[in-house]
């Protein structure tokens, strides 16, 4: 079994729209499967297979539920040299409304590339993670 990273981290960076994705064993794609579809094709015959077999065929991708988001922001954080901007976020997560502030306050000091780098990083990591459980061959 072999898949693309990129392709992992992108189904772990979109398991936000709400959508689940899967590695399909005997194609080594990745599967979109929403509600009512399957990559975008409204079969529910396909659908209802999926479900099904998604046991034997289909390894479900890490969802965002999987990645703790709050804690790779504490920890971004932390790894920023001592001073304002790091002061200026750590009071930003505190509280109601900590992750829109975070990214707020992330625009304001100018380091959401920073930010998204890291947070790609941290998925590549739980992608590798998961490729190493199931024995998953990493294409870079």
């Amino acid at each position: 079994m072999r898949v693309k990273l990129q392709d992992v981290v992108k189904a772990i960076d979109s398991g936000r729209t709400g959508a689940e994705y899967y590695y399909e064993t005997k194609t080594g794609g990745i599967v979109r499967v929403s509600e009512k579809a399957v990559n975008g094709d409204a079969n529910p015959a396909l659908l209802e297979r999926s479900r099904e077999e998604q046991v034997i065929d289909y390894i479900p991708v890490p969802r965002q539920y999987d990645i703790d988001e709050y804690f790779m922001i504490e920890e971004f954080i932390y790894e920023l040299q001592e001073g304002r901007e790091q002061d200026i976020l750590e009071r930003a997560v505190r509280g109601k409304d900590a992750s829109d502030k975070f990214m707020e306050k992330l625009y304001d000091l100018g380091l959401e590339e920073r930010w998204r780098r890291y947070r790609e990083d941290a998925c590549k990591k739980v992608a590798r993670e998961w490729c190493g459980r199931y024995k998953i061959e990493i294409e870079e």
